[in-house]
């Protein structure tokens, strides 16, 4: 049992500062009454397939006309040019994920 609780607080630790690095900029804070991303995990609006392609390649989803891609960037954010193309492999997706549904 203490395993699993050394292994989540440290997951809940290395997501914590991808968040900072990368997210924190445009989604703000993960206490932000408005952060569309917080808000997306931890109501489970979206698979972790989407979200992890969405961090990694949004540019390559919203150019292959990917229906859901284009509705996140349209609904949350129309007027930025930015699209997420963050180099972030598997698990530390994961690990932003974690931390942003706790």
């Amino acid at each position: 049992m203490e395993k699993i609780v050394n292994k989540n607080m440290m997951m809940e630790k290395i997501g914590e500062t991808y968040y900072q690095r990368n997210c924190i900029k445009c989604h703000a804070s993960k206490s932000a009454k408005d952060n569309f991303l917080v808000s997306s995990i931890r109501n489970e609006k979206f698979e972790f397939e989407f979200l992890n392609y969405y961090i990694t390649n949004q540019d390559s989803l919203i150019k292959n006309g990917n229906k859901e891609a284009i509705a996140v960037k349209e609904n949350y954010n129309p007027n930025s040019a930015f699209n997420h193309n963050f180099k972030l492999n598997r698990n530390e997706v994961k690990s932003i994920v974690y931390y942003l549904k706790k």
